[in-house]
């Protein structure tokens, strides 16, 4: 369990790390009162009010470089919290879940390793953090939180996903491609296919679409939609087991998909918030957030035992 030194030592970092937020709202309240105080004088006083104008002007350049020194500290000081927090806190519960943990919370997955997956188109814009490899049962499994954003010039940024990605492998038999996604996962990867609110867009590589299959579940039917050119694989995949915690994790996050090729899994799941991320504005309740890194972990420990046919 953490110390209480390292949950003070926590603590104080979190307090900095809100100060250091607090002075950057203010800073940027006050630039945008001296902009509009400048924009005001310069309607009331025309050539008159040039000297006060540009003094103005200079406050405002002084509290520009203000704001990029105090950005540059908020960040560098989150970034301590944040590591302070993973490594004293959420690693420890990790060793007691898993077997040998490997966890990096600043780095995560690759460009080419998110583009592997195949069940998100790629935007021009992507994120990763919060890396984990570890075994369970004797499977190794990779997670990562993933952000994936496409931003244009005009136009306010498009998420394509937020939430975690997961590897692992199972051992029935492989299997050639199946894919499996909430009704609600937009921007999918259907094989060499992006489909797009309903829009479908040839990859370069050619629009080889898989056919969409059902199972023998109505109720998953109308939660999933599952593509396929094997219906019977994918009717001894899909086992009630695995359909339920499928379930589950569709219940709890709303927007999840799976893609299962060979003998590995690839797993997309929508969350809002990072996985081993804390709120800054509350002091930390370290019982709650135990219990919710564990429920975490008891989702791996599911899917992986289901796949495996160990649930």
């Amino acid at each position: 369990m953490i110390s209480e030194y390292a949950k003070q030592d926590i603590e104080k970092l979190r307090c900095k790390s809100l100060l250091y937020k607090r002075i950057n709202i203010v800073v940027y309240a006050v630039i945008f009162l001296v902009l509009f105080i400048l924009w005001i004088k310069l309607k009331v006083m025309g050539e008159d009010g040039v000297d006060y104008v540009q003094f103005l002007i200079f406050l405002t350049f002084a509290i520009a470089i203000s704001i990029h020194v105090a950005g540059e500290k908020y960040v560098q000081v989150m970034r301590d919290f944040k590591s302070a927090y993973k490594i004293q806190f959420v690693v420890e519960i990790l060793y007691e879940q898993f077997g040998n943990v490997d966890y990096i919370g600043i780095h995560g997955f690759s460009e080419r390793v998110i583009q592997d997956f195949q069940l998100v188109h790629l935007a021009n814009h992507m994120y990763s953090e919060d890396y984990l490899r570890a075994v369970y049962n004797g499977v190794i499994f990779e997670q990562s939180d993933v952000v994936i954003i496409e931003k244009e010039r005009k136009e306010f940024p498009s998420v394509f996903f937020k939430g975690r990605m997961l590897k692992l492998s199972h051992s029935k038999e492989p299997v050639e491609d199946i894919r499996i996604f909430t009704r609600n996962f937009e921007h999918r990867v259907i094989n060499n296919t992006i489909q797009v609110r309903g829009m479908e867009e040839a990859l370069s590589v050619g629009a080889d679409i898989s056919e969409q299959t059902w199972t023998e579940d109505a109720e998953f039917n109308n939660m999933f939609d599952v593509y396929s050119a094997n219906e019977q694989e994918v009717g001894e995949l899909l086992t009630p087991t695995f359909r339920a915690v499928l379930g589950k994790l569709a219940s709890r996050y709303g927007c999840i998909a799976l893609r299962l090729t060979g003998n590995e899994a690839y797993v997309a799941i929508g969350a809002r918030i990072d996985t081993f991320d804390c709120s800054l504005d509350e002091p930390i309740q370290y019982e709650m957030e135990e219990q919710r890194i564990i429920a975490d972990a008891d989702e791996i420990k599911l899917l992986i035992d289901a796949l495996n046919g160990a649930a």
